[in-house]
């Protein structure tokens, strides 16, 4: 793998010296000669030979003489100098294993403890060369031991793990940008500190430019990076044909009557690319102002196409160039450490961290993970949307929440059925002054506290100030690295209340206008939000009331005074996060029936409503009942595992309470569109039916218990009555 910057001439490496004086270990550990002999069974083992990169001075080609620094070749792997010991390897498995006396010190896994001349934190060779190859955002260029493996001089990457690229190695080398030498006048260890254990930082920092120089000091080396939004394909779409395909900004808008659909592959990706959409349709349309203004849109079929390509022709400075040296797209210049191009989202499990459920592919060494360039576009634009808490970093405003939004026919109903009416000047659908979208906006300032200027300053709210760093293989534009830092923050006011003004958020709100993100467990169902969303407001608690979003509101007046053809369900995609939302856990994405037939119609959605509601006190009842029971099995202290046990296995007939009555809610919806009036009815018996049929099956394993038999009636009992009283009785 040939590792250097663009259009450096290749260099033949220096053949390594035929001697080198044994080094003493990495000091800022501490080796005691006493424990090193124990683990290695009484005998000190000799000090091996670490493996460096020979180069003096000299070697280095000035700063006029038209070369690139950093040209040094790491084709293939270094010698192995354990050769000349051929039975000297590990035997054995454990913490004592059996090694010839006299050979060289083994190999080590990464982050295991070190022995001489290994450094304990990667389990690296330490080398001591007079000019160290800096990666950016590395610590040193020194050789680096993989388990059971020779050594070599690690290049950051491995093309062979690029996705989407396929076995680079066979087709050429990768060259990375940024890769510059420096003189190093203190010895360092692999993990960053000197000799003496005073911490080294990467002296290196690198500025992703377009067409402009690379690196820092007093080697530079020209590096042309550019991926122009606009133009280039990197959203994924559907097209009518069923046909799979991506496009850039333009396309997608301008050819999105013929677009069935976003071809995303993670749901959280479909919101956030919708959104970014939106604010463009917004800024370009200057509206709709009023809902005259979106009818005639939705007659007209189609955005106009001259319209769109004066908006971007405007914007040619390079605001939408992804890598733009002054203003790169949702990006901004950062100065600080380097990081892997994994934590540009924790959709991607990394390094030791375990999940149960894994969305993505996990990746064990990060540093040997580049994606191309129209993958991180969108990982970049999701990642300001879904971002987390991180460093006193605001989480982004789709985090842990429930989005709602509808789904038409193609791209375009699509657009246009969750396209809001928008007048900055009424404040609607929130309030704002200069509001611009972050294209046409300097960059967002570290740390600062502002509320949004409008509805699509805050629809590009970018909660972190991210920066890009380019690198090529094979001809092909990735990103293996990335610099980050916190961006700016929502003031107090405008955090309190912002879920109330988005027209996806479903919220509750309280009598003093605050509101909260109201989200989907990951036991719920979807369908049972069908009651909220019927209603304008919905009484949660005596101060606090559900608050439905705004597209449904929209929904909902389209089907009141226009015939237009809009579909059956909407939308949901949710998050889940743990108390402290700092990880993603889970995501999934639904549909909520919510039929314009209804929705447009009181009566019709009254009667759903109220359906909906004894439904919601029967499973209260039911939980109820099976409570009194597990206190029964716990009367005594001996019976604590009985009721462990009984409590899961009531848990899960009761997520089969819903799932029996999910195929039945179909019924009652298209019962009710007909204007049936017993439909009603039958809902209740099926429901009291489902009911009665969880509850004998929860408590069938217990009843071999005497002391829970009498109560397992009894209760039994209580919740039948709870179907026969006037007011549970269908209408």
């Amino acid at each position: 793998m040939d590792l250097r910057p663009l259009g450096a001439a290749a260099k033949p490496p220096r053949p390594p010296p035929a001697r080198l004086s044994p080094r003493p270990p990495c000091r800022h550990r501490g080796v005691d000669r006493v424990r090193l002999r124990r683990r290695h069974g009484g005998v000190e083992p000799r000090r091996r030979r670490p493996e460096r990169l020979d180069r003096s001075p000299r070697d280095i080609p000035g700063e006029d003489d038209g070369r690139v620094a950093g040209s040094q070749d790491a084709v293939g792997s270094a010698p192995d100098r354990r050769d000349d010991a051929p039975g000297d390897h590990r035997t054995g498995h454990g913490p004592r294993r059996s090694r010839r006396v006299g050979g060289p010190h083994p190999p080590r896994a990464p982050f295991d403890r070190g022995g001489p001349g290994v450094c304990h934190r990667r389990g690296a060779a330490v080398g001591f060369p007079d000019w160290g190859l800096l990666r950016p955002g590395g610590t040193g260029g020194y050789p680096r031991r993989d388990h059971g493996s020779p050594r070599r001089v690690d290049p950051g990457i491995d093309p062979d793990r690029v996705p989407g690229l396929g076995n680079a190695a066979d087709a050429g080398g990768m060259e990375e940008v940024g890769v510059a030498v420096r003189p190093s006048h203190r010895r360092l260890s692999s993990c960053g500190r000197d000799m003496g254990g005073r911490r080294r930082r990467a002296p290196i920092r690198v500025r992703p430019r377009s067409g402009t120089v690379f690196g820092s000091g007093h080697r530079r080396a020209l590096v042309t990076a550019s991926f122009d939004v606009r133009f280039e394909p990197w959203i994924p779409v559907r097209d009518s044909d069923g046909v799979l395909r991506k496009v850039g900004l333009r396309d997608a808008l301008v050819q999105a009557p013929t677009i069935a659909a976003l071809a995303v592959s993670d749901p959280i990706d479909e919101p956030a690319l919708l959104r970014l959409l939106l604010a463009m349709v917004h800024h370009i349309i200057d509206g709709p102002r009023t809902e005259r203004d979106w009818v005639a849109l939705w007659e007209q079929g189609s955005l106009d196409a001259e319209l769109v390509d004066h908006y971007l022709d405007d914007r040619s400075d390079g605001r939408f160039d992804l890598f733009d040296d002054v203003h790169p797209f949702l990006q901004a210049p950062v100065e600080g450490a380097v990081r892997p191009a994994v934590e540009i989202h924790k959709r991607f499990v990394s390094g030791t961290a375990e999940l149960f459920f894994e969305h993505t592919d996990t990746y064990r060494d990060v540093d040997a993970v580049a994606f191309p360039a129209d993958e991180m576009a969108l990982y970049l634009v999701t990642a300001h949307a879904y971002q987390t808490i991180y460093r006193g970093v605001q989480p982004g405003t789709l985090l842990k929440g429930m989005v709602l939004f509808n789904v038409g026919a193609n791209l375009f109903e699509t657009l246009l059925l969750n396209l809001v009416r928008y007048d900055p000047a009424g404040e609607f659908p929130m309030p704002g002054s200069d509001d611009r979208p972050a294209w046409d906006r300097e960059a967002p300032v570290a740390g600062r506290v502002r509320p949004p200027e409008g509805y699509l300053d805050y629809l590009t709210w970018q909660p972190r100030r991210v920066q890009l760093i380019p690198a090529q293989v094979d001809g092909r534009i990735v990103v293996s690295r990335i610099r980050v830092e916190r961006g700016e923050q929502f003031d107090d006011a405008f955090k309190a209340r912002y879920p109330r003004w988005d027209p996806m958020l479903p919220a509750e709100v309280d009598d003093d206008g605050n509101a909260k993100k109201i989200w989907l467990p990951f036991e719920r169902v979807a369908w049972r939000e069908t009651r909220r969303l019927l209603s304008p407001a919905t009484q949660l608690h005596a101060k606090t009331r559900y608050v439905r979003p705004g597209v449904v509101d929209h929904r909902e007046a389209l089907a009141l005074r226009y015939d237009i053809p809009l579909p059956r369900d909407l939308l949901a995609v949710s998050t889940g996060t743990p108390q402290n939302p700092g990880s993603l856990y889970w995501w999934r994405k639904d549909t909520i029936p919510v039929p314009p037939q209804i929705l447009g119609h009181p009566q019709r959605s009254t009667t759903v409503r109220v359906a909906l509601e004894r439904t919601e006190d029967a499973y209260r009842t039911l939980v109820r009942n099976l409570g009194q029971v597990l206190d029964t099995l716990a009367v005594d202290g001996g019976r604590q595992r009985i009721r462990a046990d009984a409590e899961a296995t009531f848990r899960s007939y009761l997520l089969d309470f819903w799932d029996r009555l999910g195929s039945r809610f179909e019924g009652l919806l298209d019962g009710v569109i007909a204007d049936d009036p017993d439909a009603a009815d039958r809902w209740l018996e099926e429901l009291q039916t489902v009911t009665m049929d969880v509850y004998d099956a929860a408590t069938r394993p217990y009843l071999t218990a005497a002391i829970a038999l009498e109560d397992v009636f009894r209760h039994r009992r209580f919740l039948a009555a709870h179907f026969r009283r006037p007011d549970r009785r269908g209408s």
